[in-house]
């Protein structure tokens, strides 16, 4: 396999998004012109409830039930509901740029599927089916449930909305104060149409609008994504309890500053640890950030395994730690860029003294005779480096739904004109996909890929093998300073099975069934090889894989699965989830 080509087709992946990535964000500079005078929450309600009736009164829709009223109903009364509870058989409606009126309580049943906007007057909406588009319910609620889909937007108009566990809302959630008795006519030449005033509309945001998640698993340069309350359990720090306050994006800031931070105390270790950070906000729409972070921490390189909190479970369970630890002291000044909510480029230069740390305890809840391993030394010295990186993400709040792309790119440079103990250039690209294929299975693939320049110290090669890689094969069984890692999951989702009739089957809905495929490569070459030289030995022969199967929850994030190396015949190594692999 020839190396530069590898590498050639994995960059033109990533140019191919962030092209896609430049042309959304030059529609998205073009429709926030007019947004001076009123929020973008407002304006969006507005356009939507314009759009859709103007469409109604073009006849531009399908009613069931009872004919739609243009007019608002008089004080205390409401339409007859006595056949207004309308069950559907399996339908599919589509429609461009039309509304699907109902009146008075309705259910879209698991098997239906809409597509179009959905307005329910006097009554409440139950998803169980999929609406491809927004819905707006007037004096009503809607209920989502768990096999319920509205890929757009969802509008409560003096009602409430509920999402029940493993429901998904594609969009945003809103609820409204004012009934529809509020509106004010308007009357013009081609139409009569109602509207909301920006004095009677009172919207308030359930769920802020689909934003990048970046991982800030992917760059331990800050350690700012935590809970209020911080407990933690590994074989290092045992016992860590302490308080925080998470990082804040620049579009959830109520002023154009922000203070973060933690502080917390490792009994094993007996230990203060602490970060604290301060940005600061400015550009159009709050789309740069810049601050500096203090920190005298417990870090690890491999939260891109497993996230933190399931690591402490299995430590303190099962007697298995995960993740290997070093002290890293020091500051890091940054900056970054939003040109969109979906794209952030940040910039960060790096102080830190590095230091060993040692296994500090061996007890567990459960684990029997076992113990936890040793705590690898690391190389000690003081590291100065400059990180850039570029994250792209087009994924949503959800699990079962979201799909979309998760792209981080990375480049840490140390020593030469930096100064510090260490030199060497170090680069990782990371590609996630998530592909709902129909209703009710999803594909998700993972390619990560790594390599460098000068001598890699030990906190900073790279390694996989074993839960969250590899898992057929021993933990960080590969390791160096090349590496390819490909992952793929497809989840069957047990709704499938909602409406079956054979109970023995029946009873498998609430689960799923995952099948994934693993591969990966790892190879040491010499430190004066370029980052695009040294894949050589990359082949069918030297790619190790393996393949398996497992039962879980109906979101696939708890599973008991089973995985076969393929290389030789062996026994199936057994291994649990308590969250998603990736």
């Amino acid at each position: 396999m020839d190396s530069r080509q590898s590498l050639r087709s994995l960059g033109m992946i990533l140019i191919a998004s962030l092209f896609i990535t430049q042309s959304y964000a030059q529609n998205q500079s073009q429709t926030t012109k007019d947004d001076d005078s009123t929020s973008a929450v407002e304006k969006r309600i507005n356009a939507l409830v314009e759009k859709i009736l103007s469409s109604i009164d073009n006849e531009m829709q399908m009613t069931f039930g009872h004919p739609v009223l243009h007019e608002p109903l008089p004080e205390g009364q409401s339409a007859d509901s006595s056949d207004s509870s309308a069950l559907h058989d399996e339908f599919i409606i589509n429609g461009t740029d039309s509304t699907i009126t109902f009146n008075g309580d309705n259910n879209i049943g698991i098997n239906d599927t809409i597509r179009g906007f959905v307005v329910v007057r006097n009554g409440s909406l139950t998803v169980n089916g999929v609406v491809e588009g927004d819905v707006i319910v007037y004096e009503g609620n809607i209920i989502i449930n768990r096999s319920g889909i509205i890929t757009g937007d969802a509008t409560a108009v003096h009602g409430t909305i509920t999402k029940n566990d493993g429901g998904t809302v594609g969009g945003v959630m809103y609820e409204t104060s004012e009934a529809p008795n509020h509106y004010r006519a308007h009357s013009s030449l081609l139409s009569r149409r109602y509207y909301y005033t920006d004095r009677d509309r009172h919207a308030s945001r359930l769920h802020g609008p689909t934003v990048p998640q970046f991982s800030l698993n992917w760059l331990t340069n800050s350690v700012s994504n935590f809970d209020p309350f911080i407990i933690r359990y590994n074989r290092v720090d045992g016992l860590f309890l302490g308080l925080g306050r998470s990082e804040v994006k620049p579009w959830e800031a109520r002023k154009n500053f922000a203070l973060y931070g933690s502080l917390g105390y490792g009994f094993a270790l007996h230990r203060w640890q602490y970060n604290l950070g301060w940005d600061l906000f400015a550009g159009p729409r709050d789309c740069m950030e810049a601050g500096i972070e203090y920190h005298d921490i417990t870090d690890t390189r491999d939260s891109w395994i497993m996230n933190r909190k399931e690591n402490s479970a299995a430590a303190f369970f099962i007697h298995e730690d995960f993740f290997d630890y070093y002290g890293r002291r020091g500051f890091n000044i940054h900056g970054s860029l939003y040109p969109t909510h979906h794209l952030r480029a940040r910039f960060d230069y790096l102080v830190d003294d590095y230091e060993s740390l040692p296994w500090k305890t061996d007890w567990s809840l459960f684990g029997g005779n076992k113990h936890f391993r040793p705590n690898p030394p690391i190389f000690d010295g003081l590291m100065r480096s400059v990180v850039m990186s570029l994250d792209y993400s087009t994924i949503d709040r959800t699990w079962w739904q979201q799909s979309g792309w998760n792209i981080h790119a990375s480049a840490e440079y140390a020593g030469n004109n930096l100064g510090g103990d260490f030199s060497f250039h170090r680069y990782l690209l990371d590609i996630r996909r998530y592909e709902p294929i129909g209703n009710f299975s999803k594909l998700s693939t993972r390619v990560r890929v790594g390599s460098s320049y000068g001598t890699l110290p030990y906190q900073k090669i790279f390694e996989f093998g074993g839960i969250g890689t590899l898992p057929a094969y021993a933990y960080k069984e590969f390791f160096g300073n090349r590496m390819v890692l490909v992952n793929f999951e497809y989840l069957i989702h047990g709704s499938a099975l909602d409406n079956s009739d054979f109970w023995p089957i029946e009873i498998l809905s609430p689960f799923s069934l995952v099948l994934f495929l693993d591969a990966g490569w790892a190879d040491c070459v010499p430190a004066r090889l370029s980052y695009s030289d040294g894949f050589n030995t990359l082949t069918w022969n030297t790619l190790k894989s393996d393949v398996g199967f497992g039962i879980g929850s109906r979101d696939g994030t708890l599973r008991i699965a089973w995985a076969w190396r393929t290389d030789q015949q062996s026994s199936p190594v057994l291994f649990f989830r308590v969250s998603r692999p990736f």
